[in-house]
């Protein structure tokens, strides 16, 4: 895919055409540091780079040279960070104590949660809601086939799931 595509270089006045793959392995180390600084892990460095790899490979024709195609990437990697940066701040998560799972599990084993919902399932829910929930996150049923078996517009299903859902979760709270 890449072969076939090339950035023209200037060298001593004569117009050299060279790969892009060419100028892409030439310059991928030294853009790999650089976005180093943006990411904290490899993977999400290597990530940002391949992205932009591909926007640089969707521009190739405008690029009419090594510098050109090192300092498109270099901004484009930059960008990916700063985005990536700003989704974080938007949305902060913060990581799960290793100690926190493990007192959810001491207390109740799966099999004793998996029943006491299976209760509340019987216990606090319509008919419908009972049907719903079942088809849907026991069969694996889509909102559409649910919606023709149940006589029900697909936005109603959604509906009965989301409240249904909500139900268990009111009532497993407060028991």
């Amino acid at each position: 895919m890449f072969a076939y595509s090339y950035v023209k270089v200037n060298r001593n006045m004569d117009t050299e055409q060279k790969p892009l793959t060419s100028a892409f392995s030439e310059m991928r180390a030294k853009i790999l540091r650089f976005a180093a600084r943006f990411f904290p892990s490899e993977e999400d460095a290597e990530d940002a780079l391949q992205e932009a790899f591909c926007r640089l490979w969707c521009r190739h024709p405008d690029i009419c040279s090594e510098a050109e195609a090192e300092a498109f990437a270099k901004t484009t990697v930059r960008s990916i960070g700063i985005d990536e940066w700003r989704r974080k701040q938007a949305h902060p998560t913060e990581p799960l104590a290793a100690d926190a799972y493990a007192d959810c599990v001491d207390s109740e084993s799966a099999d004793e949660i998996f029943e006491r919902v299976q209760r509340l399932i019987d216990s606090c829910l319509s008919p419908a809601q009972q049907s719903i929930i079942r088809l849907h996150d026991y069969e694996q049923r889509g909102y559409d086939e649910i919606a023709n078996r149940l006589n029900m517009e697909p936005a109603a299903v959604r509906m009965q799931l989301s409240r249904a859902r909500k139900k268990i979760r009111e009532c497993y709270n407060k028991r």
